[in-house]
């Protein structure tokens, strides 16, 4: 295996399922934030489905969040200085910064935070997307960008827009 994450977007919600039962003496209820909204819905590590059947007869585990869409979820937590002091991400991280800012979750999350005029107001978010990791994101990411595009309509539309700057 040359990338140990190579299918990690189908079998992270096994790793969670196993931290969530070594640690089902100290915990009830484990709640997972939803990775897509319903209509979003499709095959992938963590669902609303499967998450439930990792639960024991000591904890529960929880899926929510389906009902709403990414932009929604951003709009909710933007009023809260708490998130967006502390807001992470990121998990790739290469570089040992807080959000790496160069991967696509946090490009599309830096978007997402543009759109619900609270990039500038995030503290670990820089105040503008440059251009040049916007390329080199477009450029790695192009087929991403692409399936997400139905599902995510704001960030195909975001992609194809000139360099946003403040």
């Amino acid at each position: 295996m040359t990338n140990l994450w190579s299918g990690g977007k189908l079998y992270y919600g096994a790793a969670m399922g196993s931290v969530g039962v070594h640690l089902q003496y100290l915990l009830k209820a484990i709640f997972v934030a939803s990775t897509f909204s319903y209509d979003q819905l499709h095959l992938h590590g963590s669902h609303p489905e499967h998450d439930p059947l990792w639960s024991t007869e000591y904890v529960s585990f929880v899926h929510q969040g389906c009902k709403a869409r990414r932009i929604d979820k951003i709009h909710f937590v933007v009023d809260t200085p708490i998130v967006l002091k502390t807001l992470r991400v990121c998990w790739v991280n290469p570089t040992g910064e807080y959000n790496y800012r160069g991967c696509e979750e946090c490009l599309r999350t830096m978007i997402g935070l543009y759109i619900a005029g609270a990039l500038e107001r995030c503290q670990t978010f820089p105040y503008h997307i440059s251009s040049e990791r916007d390329l080199t994101l477009k450029t790695a990411s192009q087929e991403a960008i692409s399936k997400n595009r139905e599902k995510e309509p704001w960030l195909g539309f975001m992609c194809r827009q000139k360099p946003i700057r403040r």
